[in-house]
């Protein structure tokens, strides 16, 4: 073979050595983590993990007898997906369609606005964090375009079940919106405000995805920064060792207690998973499943292999239910765990500031309420732990707990809480034998507020359980 010039030659050489490079790096990464797959062949199951965008939201929210008027709500949500905990930055995050795409930056482009800057003022603690996630980019922890728009997506849906009801009309409107300081939980906030409340009428959209049907007076209406995950603003929920506790101690025992407790052969299959750049710090069932939806699942790629072992969706599915078994029975338990109280201080927050909302609701009989949580699995599996009500660990992004306050003339304020989208409030111990038209006393979900860290604790306050 004759070669035209040196340049040709060295191209060539060149091309051979980075093939040889490509496939090596395949070898040693997961040769499978690169190759796209068909939707179908993702059991349903994780498809709801991901909340895939051709998939719609669905939910009973809203659905009670025409005779209740709707007087407020707090909507508490995961943040939408997001990389891995332990992704490599890289630039494999963009949506998967092309009209996603489209979408998620005609929504940039409207929160990055200086009309959307006005509707919607930031806590100063917010300052320098960008407002919507990067169109492609993947990076430890953050949220991925696709994750802004299920969040969006998810509150559009909210709306079109709240609007019919009324929920955004009335002579007051007392609006609250509070988020963690993270960029996955700012930017879900963002996400989730644009498609939930009407405009103003000096607001001119340049999106066409809602419709101002009412053009309400949203008062103080901001995103507050909590100084916790768990989402507390109020002195009565401050702990200041809460966030040692989730990170030093909580996280080391749930490792320790798989590690005695866990399944020999799962266990077994994590450590020759660790081989795999993209899992040598899975150490537990939580972040295998999490570094499974960041790095392949949710951007529809084949799971991966490390010699002989290959990642299942069998595995998988073992993975989550020891993660549940695990987090009921450290919850439970009575040994020294720092489960217990680690997670009522974290539900506690969020029970605070329903249990005021109410409150509120029942003193000023003309006003709405709402209340918005961006926050983290960390607010809600401790939420439904404490309440006893059925969920999934780890939750879907984007999973939403609802809590609806209804009355109606003659009556007193009632409570619905739906998780998800499925009414749950049969589930609520202190309201089984309560119910009214399938809807429990505000009074009860009080007096359980009131008495929750005394009966989940026995202590008679939060600073009592987070002194030194």
């Amino acid at each position: 073979m004759r070669f035209r010039s040196t340049r040709h030659f060295a191209m060539l050489v060149c091309g051979v050595f980075l093939s040889i490079y490509a496939f090596v790096w395949l070898l040693t990464s997961g040769s499978s983590s690169h190759v796209t797959v068909n939707k179908s062949s993702i059991p349903l199951e994780y498809q709801a993990r991901c909340r895939f965008q051709e998939t719609a939201f669905e939910g009973e929210e809203a659905e009670v007898s025409a005779e209740y008027k709707l007087r407020g709500v707090a909507v508490v949500f995961r943040h939408g997906e997001r990389s891995a905990m332990s992704q490599k930055p890289s630039f494999d995050c963009a949506c998967f369609r092309d009209d996603d795409r489209r979408t998620f930056e005609t929504l940039q482009q409207e929160i990055n606005s200086d009309k959307f800057a006005e509707f919607v003022r930031v806590d100063p603690k917010f300052s320098g964090y960008p407002r919507t996630p990067h169109r492609s980019q993947c990076s430890p922890a953050n949220m991925t375009a696709e994750g802004a728009l299920m969040i969006n997506r998810m509150s559009s849906f909210l709306r079109s079940k709240y609007q019919p009801a009324r929920l955004f009309s009335g002579e007051h409107m007392d609006v609250k919106i509070v988020s963690s300081q993270y960029h996955r939980t700012f930017q879900s906030a963002l996400s989730f405000i644009q498609a939930f409340f009407p405009k103003p009428s000096s607001f001119i959209p340049s999106l066409n995805l809602i419709v101002s049907y009412f053009q309400v007076y949203l008062s103080n209406f901001e995103i507050q920064a909590s100084n916790f995950t768990f989402l507390c603003t109020s002195p009565a929920c401050v702990c200041s060792q809460a966030k040692h506790w989730r990170s030093a101690l909580y996280d080391s025992e749930h490792q320790a207690y798989f590690l005695s407790h866990g399944s020999k052969p799962l266990i077994e299959s994590i450590q020759a998973l660790k081989s795999l750049p993209a899992f040598e710090n899975a150490m537990d069932p939580l972040a295998l499943v999490d570094t499974a939806l960041g790095n392949y699942i949710c951007r529809r790629k084949a799971l991966p292999c490390a010699g002989k072992q290959c990642l299942t969706y069998d595995m998988l599915n073992q993975a989550i239910n020891e993660t549940f078994v695990h987090g009921e029975e450290m919850y439970a338990a009575r040994d020294g765990l720092i489960a217990r109280k680690l997670q009522s201080v974290e539900a506690y927050a969020v029970l605070y500031e329903v249990g005021k909302m109410l409150y509120y609701l029942q003193k000023q009989p003309h006003s709405k309420i709402i209340r918005i949580f961006s926050g983290h699995d960390t607010v809600l599996i401790p939420l439904a732990r404490s309440l006893r009500i059925p969920y999934i660990e780890p939750p879907y992004y984007a999973t939403r707990m609802v809590f609806e306050a209804y009355d109606q003339p003659e009556s007193p304020l009632l409570v619905r809480l739906l998780y998800d989208g499925v009414d749950v409030t049969s589930h609520l111990s202190f309201c089984r034998d309560k119910l009214i038209d399938d809807l429990c006393p505000a009074s009860a979900l009080q007096n359980y507020v009131n008495n929750f860290i005394k009966n989940t604790l026995g202590v008679s306050s939060i600073a009592e359980v987070c002194k030194d």
